[in-house]
């Protein structure tokens, strides 16, 4: 490569950086496409790629195919433990958190779901969908599965409350803690993958966790699919 050419996508990489640095370009925002920084900074599109690998060898950028290029997000340190609350574990890092509910639902329960809540799959099951947030992005798809024979106003509560952790308190459940915890990586639904905002190629964390009573009662099954480029968990 000749000086010119090397010249060119050190500016970029330096102009791009600054903004990244400065807060110009804030976290999670999408870069420009490539074309269009070929036209702003009117160099070829090798010098793009070199400048954009220059920004993702230094973890300052992400980049999906499909997608495009976006800000690296700093990682929630996402703490599971007996006792699990998406609130609580948020707001211990200092970041802002919100829940908005997508909707409810009953079916029979797929076969691992059923096995976790101690049901045949020709029984019913109720189901809330949550979405949750940190600092207004999109951070965890929840699904939160419930026997509906013994928790038949659940989902009413989930819907007026938008918290699973008030919801059980309005039906009477004060306590519960996490009796098991299973971790697995996939590629997203189409549904996933339009609610989290990533590429169908991106992979998600999906975190499944079974929620007991007191008296160690199966009480709900949990499932946090979560982007795994903002998410650290910590056991």
């Amino acid at each position: 490569m000749d000086g010119t050419a090397g010249a060119a996508w050190r500016a970029i990489h330096h102009d791009l950086r600054a903004q990244i640095i400065d807060g110009r370009l804030t976290p999670g925002s999408a870069l420009p496409s490539q074309a269009r920084l070929c036209s702003r900074y009117q160099a070829p599109r090798h010098s793009v790629r070199r400048a954009i690998k220059a920004l993702t060898d230094e973890q300052l950028i992400v980049t999906w195919q499909g997608k495009g290029a976006y800000v690296n997000v700093n990682r929630v340190a996402y703490r599971i433990s007996d006792r699990t609350r998406f609130g609580d574990n948020v707001r211990n890092t200092g970041r802002r958190a919100e829940t908005r509910m997508l909707g409810t639902k009953r079916q029979v329960p797929p076969p691992p779901i059923a096995r976790l809540l101690g049901l045949t799959t020709r029984e019913i099951v109720v189901v809330g969908q949550l979405l949750r947030l940190v600092d207004d992005m999109p951070f965890i798809l929840g699904r939160h599965y419930y026997d509906a024979r013994r928790f038949p106003s659940i989902l009413a509560e989930i819907e007026r409350t938008a918290s699973v952790t008030k919801a059980l308190e309005g039906i009477g459940i004060t306590d519960y803690r996490r009796e098991e915890t299973r971790v697995e990586t996939r590629m997203p639904t189409a549904f996933e993958a339009m609610v989290l905002t990533i590429a169908p190629t991106q992979p998600v964390l999906v975190v499944t966790g079974r929620n007991v009573d007191r008296d160690g009662r199966p009480l709900e099954v949990s499932q946090a699919v979560s982007r795994g480029d903002r998410i650290q968990l910590v056991i």
